[in-house]
């Protein structure tokens, strides 16, 4: 009786072993992180595939209402190249980038508020979203100018900005002006930065909360990123030029 004991406890502890070897649980846990995963995203969340679901976003974000308590997800890759993508006006709701890239957009009309998001309500969340475009509508008076979001009150997390922002004052790889509830995480900036007052690799002006970000973009690195034409500036004087905020000299970078 004895016997026949220990010869089933031995059967039994030899299939654990197998089960372990052969990765079983792994696959249970496998499944469970999966199971996990979709049960983030709602029902009813509204899934972004290609440009013109993004047009229509933008379309209906004019409305600053619109987007709250809405779940919106990104469900590939997007190119805008070619695209009359003017960015998205303001955004109050949930967008999951699911670690998904939109790229090829350019935004140049000239204006303040400038970005991806032109504004990020208090109750927005951009998380896992990564951008390559352009964001330079000039530097002649524009203001607030990112290549995520123009101006953040909500969350931005681990998300990225690659390429070229540019603007007069406020400007920043992840977002121009960060407000006092704005909270930007895990996030970083490449390419390149410039303007002439508040200049910054991840956002041109702070209030809020950053942490755990990396700029690798090149801030005001170059010449011409802040040159100044003697001639093109009445009245223009060594006087002038050194004086404390004067013209065209850039300041709080």
């Amino acid at each position: 009786m004895k016997r026949k004991n220990l010869r089933k406890r031995l059967w039994a502890f030899a299939l654990i072993v197998c089960l372990l070897l052969t990765g079983f649980p792994m696959t249970v846990f496998a499944e469970d992180s999966v199971a996990e995963a979709e049960s983030v995203i709602p029902e009813g969340a509204i899934y972004l595939s290609d440009a013109v679901d993004f047009l229509e976003l933008a379309e209906n974000c004019v409305d600053d209402a619109w987007s709250r308590d809405k779940v919106f997800v990104l469900t590939d890759d997007i190119d805008l190249s070619g695209v009359e993508f003017t960015s998205i006006p303001t955004f109050g709701g949930t967008f999951l980038g699911q670690g998904y890239t939109v790229s090829g957009f350019r935004l140049t009309e000239v204006k303040d508020a400038v970005g991806f998001f032109r504004y990020l309500q208090k109750t927005a969340l951009v998380e896992d979203l990564h951008l390559k475009g352009i964001v330079q509508p000039g530097k002649s008076g524009n203001m607030d100018i990112g290549g995520m979001v123009g101006v953040n009150s909500g969350t931005v997390k681990n998300c990225s900005f690659t390429g070229t922002v540019s603007g007069t004052e406020r400007i920043g790889g992840i977002s121009g002006r960060n407000k006092v509830s704005g909270i930007i995480e895990g996030s970083s900036a490449s390419g390149i930065v410039y303007g002439d007052h508040y200049i910054g690799g991840i956002v041109g002006e702070n209030l809020g909360v950053i942490r755990d970000c990396v700029n690798h973009a090149e801030v005001n690195t170059h010449v011409d990123h802040n040159s100044v034409s003697m001639g093109m500036v009445s009245g223009l004087s060594l006087e002038s030029l050194t004086a404390k905020e004067s013209i065209n000299d850039a300041t709080n970078i």
